[in-house]
C-alpha cells in the first residue's frame, strides 16, 4: 500500500522539529519587519529634524514662541514634496517662508514676508487695520519654467460685512533660493 505525499507532508509538519522551524521562521520575518519599520521611521525623523533645525534658525530673531512641529504640520507642501510654505499670520504683520529641499536632503529658507506685509496692502488700497477682519493664505504653485516652486498670496478682507479678495501673482523660486518676483 502506498501513502500519498499529502500524508507525508502533514505528518512531517506535526513533528516537534517542524513546529520549532515554523516558530523560528516567524521570528525572523517579524524581526525583519520591525527592523524595516524602525529604519523608515529613523530616516523620516532625520529628514524632519533637518527641516526643524532650518525652520528654527530662520525664526531665531523673532521674539514669539513657536511649536516648530506644528508649524511644519500646518505648512503647505508642493506636489513633489520639494518645498514647504509656512505662513505665520500675526496682527499687522505676517511671516511667510519657503523651505526648499536640496539634492543632499537639507533645506534652505527663503523669506517672502515682505510680499505679505507690503504688496497685498497696496492691492487692497488700505492698510490692514482699516478692515474688520483680514486673512491671508499662501497659494502654492507646482514647478514651472525651471523653478522649484511658485508662491502667491490670497488676501481676504472684510469691512462692514463686505468681503474683498485679491490674489498676487506667484513669486517663482529656484532650487538655490533665487527669487523672480512678478
Amino acid at each position: 500500500m502506498r501513502m500519498s505525499n499529502k500524508w507525508l507532508l502533514s505528518d512531517s509538519l506535526r513533528s516537534p522539529q517542524s513546529h520549532t522551524l515554523v516558530f523560528t521562521m516567524k521570528k525572523i520575518v517579524l524581526t525583519i519587519i520591525i527592523f524595516f519599520l524602525i529604519s523608515i521611521n529613523t530616516f523620516s525623523e532625520q529628514r524632519e529634524n533637518g527641516l526643524l533645525s532650518v525652520v528654527s534658525e530662520a525664526l531665531k530673531n523673532d521674539k514669539r514662541i513657536y511649536d516648530f512641529n506644528e508649524l511644519i504640520s500646518n505648512g503647505e507642501w508642493n506636489a513633489d514634496k520639494t518645498a514647504i510654505v509656512i505662513h505665520i499670520p500675526d496682527g499687522l504683520s505676517s511671516l511667510l517662508y519657503v523651505f526648499l529641499r536640496q539634492d543632499d536632503g537639507t533645506f534652505i529658507a527663503v523669506d517672502l514676508s515682505y510680499r505679505v506685509n507690503n504688496e497685498m496692502n497696496y492691492k487692497l488700497g488700505r492698510r490692514r487695520n482699516y478692515y474688520d477682519k483680514y486673512v491671508q493664505t499662501p497659494v502654492v504653485c507646482n514647478r514651472q519654467d525651471g523653478y522649484a516652486v511658485g508662491v502667491g498670496i490670497r488676501t481676504q478682507a472684510w469691512k462692514n460685512g463686505q468681503r474683498y479678495t485679491v490674489e498676487s501673482k506667484p513669486t517663482r523660486i529656484k532650487k538655490n533660493g533665487e527669487r523672480l518676483d512678478p
